[in-house]
């Protein structure tokens, strides 16, 4: 069979350096069954398409053209519809990298599922509500690679979760937890597995601001790295979720506190067609660290507001 694997993300323009890993394994999957497998082109017929979208339609519009395939699958979170039944060891399956070009970096995922369970997030409804085990790293490791991108949305909340990360150190690899280790589950033991790995960037998430997290921000920090420096930001990032169940105050409240004891809020707005105009004035704030290290959101709101009067002044002298 001829085989396409439309990745509607990246048509949008959107994650343009993440490939879709699904997509990846459905490659292999098929190869390995002896088919002809490449991402889709319209100007193609295919026996068979996967067309698998990541993110929502706030943010990821479908794909609009007719589909050139006899038969056409949908899948991803963007579809709310995850299905991977239909290959045995899906998640053991070593991703295609060749379909992306992709030579340096391995992608995968180790475990699944959350207890957090929050409204916000579809992990809880569509992997459950407990973590656990999917795959050993040695299963969709590209040996050759220099990078790996951990996908995993809980790790932290596996019970043999050391044993895991155990593999992320022995691999000598430069590691990457992109979804962000839980800060509420840290404890000497993975902290010091953790300090020992080759991380760039220790990711972490502050969603709910009622819930106080900022004493254990501030505890591991410097457990985490032995650079003392609470003037770097380069080390820590903190994803914070904004338009959803809080206020501006304790939006701004957050990246604030954040700050000041060393880390680096990186603001995530929860249906950003909905937020607020001050909500995505603090988002490119706070995002555009050039500015967020210049002026305080206060003078940054009455720059913005100059500049757009002045604007707006133009277009009505112009007439």
């Amino acid at each position: 069979m001829k085989i396409g694997l439309l990745d509607v993300d990246k048509y949008n323009g959107i994650s343009k350096s993440f490939p879709n890993i699904a997509l990846m394994k459905f490659s292999t999957f098929h190869k390995n069954k002896g088919d002809e497998v490449e991402l889709y082109n319209q100007l193609c017929e295919y026996d068979l398409v996967y067309v698998s979208k990541i993110f929502d339609k706030n943010y990821s519009k479908e794909y609009p053209y007719k589909i050139n395939g006899k038969r056409v699958i949908y899948g991803g979170l963007g579809y709310n519809n995850y299905d991977t039944s239909f290959i045995d060891n899906y998640e053991k399956l070593m991703p295609d990298y060749s379909i992306y070009s992709i030579d340096n970096v391995s992608y995968g995922f180790l475990t699944k599922g959350c207890p957090r369970n929050c409204k916000f997030c579809l992990v809880g409804q569509i992997d459950g509500a407990t973590t656990y085990k999917v795959a050993d790293l040695s299963d969709w490791l590209n040996e050759d690679c220099k990078y790996i991108e951990i996908c995993d949305p809980n790790m932290l909340a596996f019970e043999n979760h050391l044993e895991l990360l155990q593999q992320l150190l022995d691999s000598n690899k430069i590691i990457n937890f992109n979804q962000g280790l839980d800060v509420r589950l840290l404890n000497d033991e993975n902290v010091e597995l953790l300090r020992k790995m080759k991380i760039k960037r220790f990711n972490f998430a502050w969603d709910n601001p009622q819930e106080n997290l900022l004493s254990l921000f501030d505890k591991w920090r410097d457990k985490l790295t032995s650079n003392k420096n609470r003037s770097d930001y380069s080390k820590f990032q903190v994803y914070v979720l904004v338009n959803f169940n809080s206020t501006p105050i304790e939006d701004l409240y957050r990246v604030e506190k954040l700050k000041a004891i060393g880390y680096d809020p990186y603001i995530m707005i929860y249906d950003k067609p909905s937020a607020p105009l001050e909500t995505k004035r603090l988002q490119r704030w706070v995002n555009m660290k050039s500015t967020f290290r210049s002026c305080c959101f206060e003078e940054y709101q009455k720059k913005t507001t100059q500049v757009i009067n002045g604007q707006l002044n133009l277009i009505i002298e112009s007439r």
